[in-house]
């Protein structure tokens, strides 16, 4: 966690690593459970607020410019009393309870790089209370900072990133997740794969052990490659995967790809639009959804109207 001295004067006896979802205001931890979403250009966003957003979404100099001002909001603090000694904890426990929360929930998504950055300073008012203000943004390469340096900040500040959620959550994200995928010929014939995740790349891996209790890793830059070899292998025993990553209606951007390529996005192949749907390519979908590798290409260059090289993927 990076701060500024008025933020440290401040924490005082405030331990974050003790907190959680339960510490959340119950109208921020409602729009924590709705989730994240991301743009078509990349932008990640709090489902909960970018719904009620009534601004111009195509006004902003950049993505980072847009996801702070989506995604920020000050923390609920009507109910607390106004003297400092009484109101300070309070409302710091709530503040960072909620950055911390919504960047265990990007990370849940596979959101990658997400900072939320916390915020205190006096309200233009008489009795000029402590107020609280929280926002998320991404690390986009190429764009400057939303914080570069909290030093130089006015206010009390502090970044936080995923390493800084409390030590249980760590080990548990440590912790290798495993999926089942079903691989079907769409005649009855099937298996159920069984499939343990890394939980960090790249190049990330994708272990997957067969019904006779062989396995397989395949490893790739990212998890969709990785998803893709096994394709591959499941259509050459007659196979297709049953599952989101192998929908032909699905498309990735460089900032999924940067963020593991866990999640890709639904589109629209007859308006030729990207929604801002996200689907998790190891959740499943029926036969009747999926595609081949190859019909998954085609699929692709239809849309886009690019002309395919004929590229091949690596066995």
């Amino acid at each position: 966690m990076r701060t500024n001295d008025a933020m440290r004067r401040l924490l005082g006896d405030v331990d974050v690593r003790e907190l959680g979802i339960d510490d959340v205001p119950g109208g921020l931890r409602s729009v924590l459970e709705r989730g994240w979403t991301a743009t078509g250009d990349g932008a990640y966003l709090l489902r909960g607020f970018l719904d009620g957003y009534v601004g111009d979404l195509d006004a902003f100099q950049d993505v980072v410019a847009l996801e702070t001002a989506v995604n920020g909001r000050a923390v609920t603090d009507f109910d607390l009393p106004l003297k400092d000694r009484h109101r300070r904890r309070p409302l710091l426990r709530r503040a960072f309870a909620f950055a911390l929360s919504g960047l265990a929930a990007a990370e849940d998504q596979g959101l990658r790089g997400m900072r939320a950055h916390v915020s205190l300073s006096r309200a233009a008012t008489e009795e000029r209370p402590l107020t609280a203000h929280v926002t998320f943004c991404g690390v986009h390469p190429g764009l400057p900072p939303y914080l570069a340096d909290p030093e130089t900040a006015q206010g009390a500040v502090a970044e936080l990133s995923v390493a800084d959620l409390p030590r249980q959550r760590a080990e548990v994200r440590r912790s290798p997740e495993t999926v089942s995928l079903l691989a079907s010929d769409g005649c009855g014939r099937g298996e159920e794969l069984q499939l343990t995740l890394s939980d960090h790349g790249p190049p990330f891996r994708v272990e997957v052990t067969r019904e006779s209790g062989a396995r397989t890793t395949y490893e790739g830059n990212t998890y969709g490659i990785c998803l893709a070899k096994l394709q591959l292998d499941m259509e050459d025993e007659g196979l297709q995967l049953c599952c989101q990553g192998a929908r032909p209606d699905t498309m990735s951007s460089s900032l999924l790809h940067a963020s593991g390529g866990r999640h890709l996005y639904l589109v629209d192949p007859v308006a030729k639009k990207i929604t801002d749907e996200l689907v998790d390519i190891f959740d499943p979908a029926p036969y009747e959804a999926v595609a081949t590798y190859a019909e998954q290409r085609k699929a692709f260059f239809d849309f886009t109207g690019m002309t395919d090289s004929g590229w091949q993927m690596p066995r």
